[in-house]
């Protein structure tokens, strides 16, 4: 069984034998890393034995946490953790410009957006579409994290998220 498959089956005994193998644990198959692998498949205790075994957290991984960040996929905040330690960088964007923190703040993962911005994550990050984790988080109604945002956010980006939001949010920029 080679890793990729010890991951899609659950199997974290058999990924930890694999890794005590020496095998190559950053090696790719179908575009995809074991740790990317693992995200993508929710298998959080896998991702955790990878990072702690040296797998590298390459850009393929944030990808896969920004393409699956939504509201129904609960991201266990201790990968977010196990990611920074090892070294990913939380500003890295993908393909549209957005980052890890836009895309928590849109999605409403509240303790998400907590970590990133508490490990130095650019709030002021603007995507190529415009969008920054301000106005992600105004426009999908997600207040408490819209609050917490508003102190870190350039008045610039708290200017242009009061003009683009509905009035209720952009009167709390007012204050």
């Amino acid at each position: 069984m080679d890793i990729h498959q010890a991951i899609l089956n659950k199997d974290s005994l058999a990924v930890k034998e694999l890794i005590e193998q020496s095998i190559d644990i950053n090696q790719l198959k179908s575009y995809f890393s074991p740790l990317s692998l693992a995200i993508s498949e929710h298998h959080w205790e896998i991702a955790i034995i990878l990072l702690e075994a040296g797998a590298i957290p390459t850009k393929d991984v944030l990808n896969t946490l920004v393409q699956h960040m939504d509201v129904e996929y609960n991201i266990d905040p201790n990968i977010i953790f196990s990611l920074i330690k090892a070294g990913i960088y939380i500003d890295e964007r993908v393909e549209d410009g957005e980052t890890l923190l836009m895309a928590a703040a849109g999605s409403g993962h509240f303790d998400i957006v907590k970590i990133l911005v508490q490990a130095g994550a650019d709030v002021n990050a603007v995507s190529r579409d415009g969008a920054f984790a301000l106005l992600s988080a105004g426009t999908a109604r997600h207040i408490d994290m819209f609050k917490y945002l508003v102190p870190f956010t350039s008045p610039e980006l708290r200017a242009t998220a009061s003009l683009n939001l509905p009035s209720r949010f952009g009167r709390m920029l007012e204050d």
